[in-house]
């Protein structure tokens, strides 16, 4: 997938060059921080990921991300990104 094609998968990460004010040093930060390198360095024209399934594979990465930077407050920051996964998916 492309960079523009995976931005439609962000819910914080819309294509700045430096995270967003209202965002920094807060859990909505971690996550824009992990949107942006998935975009634009792991899952952009990767031929070696299959992307048979975007938004799972996305939000898998997502996962590791946070995970590997946050390990002790990884449960919090992750429920703050399904919930706004949820919302968006149900429109």
């Amino acid at each position: 997938m492309t960079t523009e094609e995976l931005t439609k998968l962000c819910n914080f990460y819309h294509g700045e060059q430096c995270c967003p004010k209202n965002f920094d040093r807060t859990p909505y930060g971690q996550l824009w921080q992990a949107e942006k390198m998935l975009c634009e360095d792991i899952l952009c024209d990767n031929p070696n990921i299959q992307m048979d399934n975007p938004r799972k594979i996305f939000d898998e990465y997502i996962a590791l991300y946070v995970g590997k930077w946050n390990p002790y407050g990884f449960e919090g920051v992750m429920n703050l990104y399904f919930e706004k996964v949820h919302v968006i998916t149900k429109k």
